[in-house]
């Protein structure tokens, strides 16, 4: 083996916390992005599946719900081709990050590149993803900004700061715009901390690739002798 060789990697000796914790979140991100991707591929409207009446009491309320359906379906329908092979995508990184799961929880020495492989195939996702979900929540604001003000209005009423439907409205367009931004970002960032431990000196020591230096060892020794 050449000396500037990295040694390969061997199973982990024990699970440090860091790992347990981080397994266990990959788990939780794999489970729900697999349920997500599947209800996606159904049906690509649950994407706006927000706002309404709470209540059908009156016709005004059944109306309303009416509108809204309209406009998810109006916004939804120029982009339902791409929002199909997305969450395809996102169904195909769901079983590949539950796999990387279970070889971190089985010890597997391939575990850290497997999980590396999320953490890089994820920020490659997430801005590949972002402009198309961009276009669809910018189709849908413009379409249904207007409509749950109206539907905040009449669940909730008047506001405390006395908010005009305009302001509402304007409020709710630039919260609706920047979701997309902010679960990429939280997306993004999951995946640099995935990197920064895997990747980083406690991944290469914990699988080997890399070895304390002679002092961190001997002082190791004196303290577990």
């Amino acid at each position: 083996m050449a000396a500037n060789q990295a040694p390969p990697p061997h199973p982990p000796q024990h699970r440090p916390t860091w790992l347990v914790v981080l397994t266990c979140l990959m788990l939780l991100a794999g489970g729900y992005s697999l349920v997500a991707g599947l209800l996606k591929l159904r049906d690509p409207t649950m994407i706006l599946m927000v706002g309404g009446s709470e209540t059908l009491d009156s016709e005004a309320d059944v109306d309303l719900n009416r509108q809204l359906t309209a406009a998810r379906l109006a916004a939804v329908t120029p982009h339902r081709g791409s929002l199909r092979v997305e969450a395809s995508c996102e169904i195909a990184l769901a079983l590949f990050t539950l796999y990387a799961t279970a070889a971190v929880f089985a010890r597997d020495r391939r575990g850290r590149a497997l999980t590396l492989g999320v953490g890089i195939l994820g920020i490659g996702y997430q801005l590949a993803v972002l402009p198309l979900y961009l276009a669809l929540t910018r189709d849908y604001a413009a379409r249904g900004s207007a409509l749950l003000a109206r539907s905040i209005v009449e669940n909730v009423g008047p506001s405390s700061a006395d908010l005009s439907p305009d302001q509402i409205t304007a409020r709710l367009h630039s919260a609706i715009v920047g979701g997309p931004v902010v679960a990429a970002a939280v997306g993004i960032a999951g995946s640099l901390v995935l990197i920064f431990f895997f990747g980083g000196r406690r991944g290469q020591l914990l699988y080997g690739i890399a070895k304390l230096p002679r002092t961190e060892r001997r002082g190791e020794r004196r303290e577990n002798p």
